[in-house]
């Protein structure tokens, strides 16, 4: 499993986080594949993403179709920290209001 800074472009699914939402422009597409043949892997439970933000973000948004489902966030205010469960891999945003 691994995970990699992921930068849009213009016209990106960045601008589609709802009005007065604040993100931290550090998003990331975090995939599972196998060692041995860098394969897709799928997840067998939930897994536990947690992202470092720069300023402002008590929660943990997960790229769904052409939207943001924003997932139930703990967030750690002094190692500026938001961790969440999510059922599935894909691209994530620490955000906040």
């Amino acid at each position: 499993m691994g995970w990699r800074p992921f930068l849009h472009t213009a016209g990106s699914i960045l601008r589609q986080i709802a009005p007065g939402t604040i993100n931290s422009l550090s998003t990331y597409r975090i995939e599972a594949t196998y060692a041995a043949s860098a394969m897709p892997a799928t997840l067998a439970g939930p897994a536990t993403v947690v992202l470092r933000y720069a300023v402002h973000s008590t929660m943990l948004l997960q790229s769904v179709g052409s939207g943001w489902k924003a997932l139930p966030t703990t967030r750690f205010a002094g190692s500026q920290q938001v961790l969440a469960d999510t059922d599935s891999l894909g691209i994530f945003v620490p955000a906040g209001p």
